[in-house]
């Protein structure tokens, strides 16, 4: 049975990268445009949720209860309706929150599902996070979902203020030293409501919940979670006429890509963190200060294939991106569609290697060598009659197997 007069489901969109769009190259998959969501229930006195998107009358999400994170989901990037529900209910019934909104493409999002009793308001509030060198340090930017007129501030183990007196959907952002941390919430009166230990590793992000009913019901408790980086696979066609190598230059300075390259040969698809990136092509064997003899600086977009070209010869020798499609075997949420293999620029001839899918799909969710899932690190405390609901179920209607890629590991 539907709750009544309980609750508005807000949804607060949380913006996790802002990357520029897309390149006109490989066009061809439709819808080329698409969006990257995880959910989460942290509505102190929110039901359980089924979660729909757009006109599909299957749930792209079943049951998600309170404290629940989701997996990744790849959304078609357009403005669709998403309809949460009571876990459950018919589609006859009330739906607790429609929300006609678009999702920019290229770009993450947490959507948060939070309940309220002593409001009446929707709100969508996107907040950015950027990916960026964090020269050694763990990023971890805290959301208090605590409905209330009172502040929570956390502090860690070492007395060191993260966040300051946070109003309800308040936001503060810290870097921090990698290890393992102990952090409390704390009221306006300096009591302790709520505390958690948890690893911090470096050059990673995180997302912390404060979560829970200002009153007490539920308790207020802390979700970690963090947010591994984005990839993008990247493959080199050689149609020159000599052995290269290839270097991938970032922040930290270049590392072998792919080695001896021979004509008419290319790389499997490479995964390798998504983001700006330089590759740069030198004869083979002339090391990481050898002559620069072309160069190829991109910004590599999440969940994507891209494909790389040497061409011509002796100082017109070039390295060019010949394609940049969605993935192999990426199957859209609520579409049911799965991405085909689109034709590259290949060799002339037969090459070393054959790219290979990356993925292996079910509609709405990444079961397998996922692009990037919130991935709990530690599990709310709280008292047993309050336990969250932690299982979340997705209804596949499509399945695509795969082998995984190569994984880019830098040199040392």
């Amino acid at each position: 049975m539907r709750l009544r007069n309980l609750i508005t489901i807000v949804l607060l969109a949380v913006l996790f990268s802002a990357l520029v769009n897309l390149p006109a190259a490989a066009q061809d998959q439709a819808p080329d445009q698409v969006s990257f969501v995880w959910f989460a229930n942290v509505g102190a006195d929110a039901p359980s949720v089924d979660i729909y998107f757009g006109d599909s009358t299957t749930p792209v999400v079943s049951n998600l209860g309170f404290g629940s994170v989701t997996q990744m989901y790849v959304f078609p990037a357009n403005q669709r309706d998403f309809i949460l529900r009571e876990a459950g209910s018919p589609q006859s019934e009330a739906a607790l929150f429609t929300g006609d909104w678009g999702l920019s493409p290229n770009q993450s999002y947490l959507i948060l599902a939070t309940g309220l009793t002593s409001k009446q308001a929707f709100i969508l509030e996107p907040v950015t996070l950027l990916r960026q060198n964090a020269q050694g340090k763990a990023h971890l930017r805290i959301i208090n979902t605590v409905s209330g007129d009172s502040g929570l501030s956390v502090v860690d183990n070492a007395g060191t203020t993260l966040g300051t007196n946070l109003p309800y959907l308040g936001i503060a952002d810290v870097d921090l030293d990698p290890g393992t941390l102990s952090l409390s919430v704390q009221s306006t009166d300096g009591g302790s409501v709520a505390s958690q230990r948890a690893d911090f590793k470096a050059d990673s992000s995180y997302v912390m919940l404060i979560i829970g009913g200002a009153e007490g019901t539920p308790p207020v408790s802390i979700q970690i979670a963090e947010v591994p980086q984005e990839t993008t696979r990247v493959k080199v066609v050689n149609n020159a006429d000599a052995n290269f190598d290839i270097m991938l230059n970032r922040n930290e300075g270049q590392d072998a890509f792919t080695m001896n390259l021979a004509p008419k040969a290319s790389s499997e698809f490479i995964e390798v963190p998504s983001g700006a990136a330089t590759f740069i092509l030198k004869a083979a064997g002339a090391g990481t200060d050898g002559q620069e003899l072309a160069a190829a600086p991109i910004q590599l977009r999440p969940s994507r294939d891209v494909t790389l070209t040497i061409q011509g010869s002796g100082s017109q020798l070039e390295l060019v991106v010949t394609s940049d499609v969605l993935m192999e075997g990426l199957v859209l949420a609520g579409s049911g569609q799965a991405i085909e293999a689109t034709p590259s620029a290949e060799a002339t001839s037969e090459a070393t290697s054959e790219a290979t899918s990356a993925l292996t799909a079910t509609v709405g969710a990444i079961t397998a060598t996922p692009v990037g899932t919130l991935v709990p690190t530690t599990e709310a405390t709280r008292a047993p009659t309050t336990e969250p609901t932690m299982e979340v179920t997705v209804e596949p209607t499509q399945e695509g197997t795969s082998e995984p890629p190569t994984t880019f590991v830098p040199s040392s």
